[in-house]
């Protein structure tokens, strides 16, 4: 924290992720986790959450759009994420 052109104080915030890391996938959809995690190289909590918060056919559109443009990509889990973000800005992604 800032008072006239000094820093007077420090402030940090600690989050608990231990909840992320208990996310239980269905089986019927470990098949786009393996696709999310290995050909779209997302983490296996971002993967996920994808998965919980957004339809099966949803994610299968989305990724094949992706795999359309992937030549003009630079970094594709980084894209990958922000469509499903992007697209569904309600959803805890």
């Amino acid at each position: 924290i800032k008072t006239g052109r000094k820093v007077t104080s420090l402030h940090f915030e600690i989050k608990d992720k231990t909840k992320e890391q208990t996310l239980e996938i269905p089986f019927e959809n470990q098949d786009i986790l393996y696709r999310l995690t290995k050909q779209f190289l997302l983490s296996e909590i971002q993967a996920k959450r994808v998965i919980l918060q957004v339809p099966e056919k949803e994610i299968n559109k989305i990724l094949y759009e992706i795999r359309l443009n992937m030549d003009n990509i630079k970094s594709l889990p980084a894209y990958t994420y922000t469509i499903f973000k992007r697209k569904y800005k309600d959803a805890e992604l």
